[in-house]
């Protein structure tokens, strides 16, 4: 079964990687699908060029609404006639953490996935939950210049590339993860996770 990016858990000073599927290893960082199979398509009726971000969020209720399939169409270059759908998953939570989660798709594949997650605890910072993030991620990394207070890119044997920034927001650190096959370009998948921070 194909796996994207699930939730995020903070344990310690460690940020460990669960699969979405009910077989995932929770010290996993990412699997997913072929990285060709669902990819957004080159552009034949783009979507429309300007995109309203809304206002950011004070309290996070859920993944989907700060990245809608029209954004995401957009900032990726896809087309109004490619099919994505985009699911919620169950928020989860632990004394430490609220992790929520959005993958987008269709009904075979999942193709992207993106994570936010917010840290009770309030002395854990930016740098610490992006340290962590490199760390289970168990591949060469790099910083991404400007995006949040603190970031880190990296691509995984199985195809897939993933984007991670975090920053203080309301007292304490959120995060966001985006996930993408490795096609896609890194300053593309910046600008996602840097849509969605902003909004958090």
């Amino acid at each position: 079964m194909s796996r994207v990016i699930g939730a995020f858990a903070l344990s310690g000073a460690a940020l460990l990687f669960a699969g979405c599927s009910s077989t995932g290893n929770a010290a996993e960082p990412h699997t997913g699908p072929s990285p060709t199979a669902a990819t957004l398509p080159p552009p034949s009726t783009p979507v429309a060029t300007t995109l309203d971000k809304p206002a950011p969020v004070a309290k996070l209720a859920a993944a989907c609404p700060l990245l809608t399939i029209d954004a995401l169409k957009q900032l990726l270059g896809g087309t109004n006639n490619t099919q994505v759908t985009a699911t919620e998953v169950p928020r989860k939570t632990t004394d430490v953490a609220s992790t929520f989660a959005c993958h987008y798709g269709n009904a075979a594949k999942t193709a992207f996935a993106l994570n936010v997650a917010e840290y009770t605890v309030k002395s854990f910072t930016p740098a610490d939950a992006i340290n962590a993030i490199a760390q289970g991620a168990k591949v060469p990394t790099s910083t991404v210049p400007g995006l949040g207070e603190a970031s880190v890119f990296y691509q995984l044997p199985d195809g897939y590339a993933v984007i991670a920034a975090a920053k203080r927001s309301h007292g304490l650190t959120r995060n966001v993860i985006f996930s993408a096959p490795a096609i896609v370009p890194k300053d593309k998948l910046a600008q996602v996770d840097g849509w969605v921070l902003d909004q958090i």
